[in-house]
């Protein structure tokens, strides 16, 4: 029989970078989940009958395994819940 051994954790973040992203698009292939993000802005039209253009640069792409996009959306659920339990309801903006 074996006995359970407590596992320490330790998180480096002197090399972190941050980025702002307001635009994601999500994929899968069989063995992984590839989230692509980035920057959406409007940029005006001359026209005035013509709102603009919306441009979105998308900046980044992560991919992970279907385990590791799991345990991203939980975390993401969580710390969303409890950004709300303290700040009030966030409308994400998505039409339904």
């Amino acid at each position: 029989m074996s006995e359970d051994k407590k596992i320490g954790l330790r998180v480096e973040a002197v090399g972190t970078r941050t980025s702002y992203a307001n635009a994601f698009q999500a994929r899968f292939a069989e063995g992984e989940i590839i989230l692509t993000y980035g920057v959406s802005h409007m940029e005006p039209s001359a026209d005035e009958a013509f709102a603009g253009t919306l441009v979105v640069e998308m900046q980044e792409r992560m991919a992970m395994t279907p385990q590791s996009a799991g345990r991203l959306m939980a975390t993401l659920s969580r710390t969303l819940q409890e950004y709300e339990e303290r700040y009030g309801k966030v409308e994400s903006g998505e039409k339904k």
